[in-house]
């Protein structure tokens, strides 16, 4: 279990772990510290996925083990949800502790044949099974209902102004990444700092690892580029390869500790790069290597 608590992927979770975690703001327009905290139950775990069942107490401080054996399914009404459950499939790579705020391990209880029917149904992807992107679905769920339920109107409002923000966002994002596109070339790539914007303090990751992290993509760029003006896919495919495979060794190593920030940073560096090489179409293939 102790893999477990590291957020190591190469470790599956036993079925029938609970975690407790403090639950984070539905939105970034909603208050900083909720002052509340949610558990959750992992009912079935196997190679291709992780089926996860979020409890439906809250509390003002950390749960004990016993406090979650009286909880039942969370049922999600929030919005337009109908009181489905609060139970989603998660693929390994995403079990990733550092998606929860304060996760603990809290021990582990044994599997209902509800239980395991439920992990059944997600596990065949069964009729109205659901699948989350990280274990920040449970958080949402959690806190979510708990607004609904207590503080609706302002939760809407908060809704409402982050669906806004974001459409500005991303108008801006698409603005900023044609631009880019359009005047980057292998030198200028070759020039920069890969993830300028990672630091290792604010991270939290290990210094070496960062540098690392930078070297690996500087190493790709560099072959990719003494192929151009565009690589055939076979050698494209190998040197992206061997980049992925170096953050899925390096992540490993570090306990799994790559977030969902970072990955999304490391994934925009390598379709920079696939794009640039005219092989964006290897960019699913990429995603399918990872680990993390």
């Amino acid at each position: 279990m102790k893999a477990v608590l590291r957020g190591s992927r190469r470790v599956l979770p036993a079925a029938g772990t609970v975690l407790s975690f403090r639950t984070a703001p539905f939105t970034r327009f909603s208050p900083a510290e909720t002052g509340r905290w949610a558990a959750l139950r992992v009912i079935g775990a196997s190679p291709p996925i992780i089926v996860i069942l979020v409890l439906d107490g809250i509390w003002t401080a950390r749960p004990s083990l016993a406090e979650t054996a009286a909880c039942g399914i969370l049922r999600e009404r929030r919005f337009s949800l109908r009181r489905e459950p609060a139970i989603f499939g998660l693929q390994p790579p995403d079990w990733k502790l550092a998606d929860l705020r304060e996760p603990m391990l809290l021990g582990e209880t044994p599997l209902s044949a509800q239980d395991r029917a439920h992990a059944e149904a997600i596990a065949c992807y069964g009729i109205g099974a659901r699948y989350g992107t990280s274990l920040a679905s449970a958080s949402e769920a959690a806190e979510g209902e708990w607004r609904w339920a207590h503080d609706r109107d302002a939760l809407r409002d908060e809704v409402a102004r982050e669906q806004i923000a974001e459409k500005a966002e991303a108008a801006a994002a698409r603005t900023r990444f044609v631009a880019r596109m359009a005047g980057l070339t292998w030198d200028r790539l070759r020039a920069e700092t890969p993830l300028a914007g990672w630091s290792a303090a604010e991270t939290g990751l290990p210094p070496a690892f960062v540098a690392g992290a930078r070297r690996a993509l500087l190493l790709a760029c560099a072959e990719l580029s003494a192929l151009a003006p565009k690589p055939r896919k076979p050698a494209a495919r190998a040197i992206f390869k061997r980049c992925v495979a170096w953050f899925n060794h390096a992540d490993h190593r570090i306990g799994g500790m790559i977030g969902t920030a970072e990955r999304d940073d490391i994934r925009a560096a390598l379709a920079e790069m696939a794009r640039l090489a005219g092989q964006k179409r290897l960019l699913e293939e990429i995603d399918g290597w990872r680990d993390w």
